[in-house]
């Protein structure tokens, strides 16, 4: 369901759910498992729900679910606030996911994601963002990037930061990612680790 209004707001609701009828590529799993415990690698997927409420065109929040198709137990929650001004945009998301043991999340996984970003002009972005774990009650990343977007691709290269910890000081691991997203393909990257420290803070 969607509901348009004046200055560009706008109301979507969506419930629903998949249904294999053939063969199921995301119960193969692959090299990397992809597609197990995501909740489509069965005959008849998990529920999803969706409401996203923009009054203009400025702010937007979203909130998105997923349930168990048998015990409706939620899987995973995101709650989304977003503001654009100008050449500037923020965003908060909560999430809370459930543990996907088969592609190596053991545990429950908690937290608050910030992120901003700031358009130097028609074409060049510089952004960053801090992800913040609920659970462990400790910082878990933080990035710093640019990249160069126009109607085809968006070319990105970002510094991401994050912390291990355990019984000592923090373990910071640091990484540079190139990222190519093709507006109609879909996306790609590369990484390379830059180095892996302890810090005292």
């Amino acid at each position: 369901y969607t509901a348009q209004f004046n200055h560009g707001g706008f109301f979507n609701a969506l419930f629903g759910q998949s249904y294999s009828l053939w063969d199921n590529s995301f119960a193969q799993g692959g090299i990397a498992n992809t597609g197990l415990d995501s909740g489509l690698d069965t005959t008849r997927s998990d529920y999803v729900a969706r409401a996203t409420y923009q009054p203009n065109s400025t702010y937007k929040f979203s909130s998105r679910f997923r349930f168990d198709s048998d015990t409706f137990a939620v899987k995973r929650t995101e709650l989304e606030t977003s503001a654009n001004f100008d050449r500037w945009s923020v965003s908060l998301l909560y999430g809370d996911y459930a543990a996907q043991p088969d592609i190596g999340f053991l545990d429950e996984r908690r937290g608050l994601l910030g992120s901003g970003s700031v358009k130097l002009n028609a074409n060049w972005v510089l952004r960053g963002s801090v992800l913040y774990d609920l659970k462990l009650n400790k910082l878990a990343s933080d990035s710093i990037g640019v990249a160069y977007v126009n109607d085809c691709l968006i070319l990105g290269l970002n510094y991401i930061t994050s912390y291990s910890y355990g019984t000592g000081s923090p373990v910071l691991n640091n990484t540079v990612m190139l990222q190519l997203s093709l507006r109609t393909l879909g996306d790609s990257s590369v990484s390379q680790a830059v180095g892996t420290n302890a810090n005292s803070h």
